[in-house]
């Protein structure tokens, strides 16, 4: 029984059609002509790109809280800027070396070295953004917290991140 009025009319809408043979016997033999509803959802959440984007986003999730907490007690102790690269180039290694093998399975993979260049290709740019916002913050309000530090560097690291899982994909996904 369906507890809402109409459910099963909107079922029956999103499901395959149902095709009639007749047998030799004179009997129908229904069968389903495709798959089951929301089936093409799963088997996209079943390949193995998608596997790799959530691992991806499980690593990246603990690299973003990481360099968070780094940043904001460095920041507290020590210059902004300098607080910025030190948590970047820490929570970088980590998560690149984190990423190649968990994420990408590539242990030991020949171009793990150019992972991590390119890791620090990509350093440079989040360290640009990263350092260009908060000189643009501390331009504008010269006494910012480390709230708002946090809160700016944050940002741009969120973008950096988009770049990485795009280099990573593209490192590992040509094994040899």
């Amino acid at each position: 029984m369906n507890p809402t009025p109409g459910a099963d009319t909107a079922h029956r809408s999103k499901t395959a059609p149902v095709s009639t043979a007749s047998t030799s016997s004179g009997s129908s033999d229904e069968s389903m002509t495709a798959s089951a509803p929301g089936s093409s959802r799963l088997d996209a959440l079943r390949s193995p790109g998608a596997a790799q984007a959530m691992r991806f986003a499980m690593v990246g999730i603990a690299s973003t809280v990481l360099y968070t907490v780094l940043f904001a007690v460095l920041d507290t102790r020590m210059n902004h800027q300098i607080a910025n690269i030190l948590a970047l180039l820490i929570c970088t290694v980590l998560n690149t070396w984190v990423n190649q093998r968990f994420t990408f399975d590539a242990a030991g993979h020949e171009r793990g070295r150019d992972a991590h260049l390119q890791s620090l290709a990509i350093l440079v740019v989040t360290l640009a953004v990263t350092s260009g916002a908060l000189a643009l913050e501390h331009h504008q309000w010269p006494h910012a917290s480390t709230v708002w530090d946090t809160v700016t560097v944050t940002v741009g690291n969120a973008i950096a991140t988009v770049i990485r899982f795009v280099v990573f994909r593209r490192i590992f996904a040509a094994r040899d």
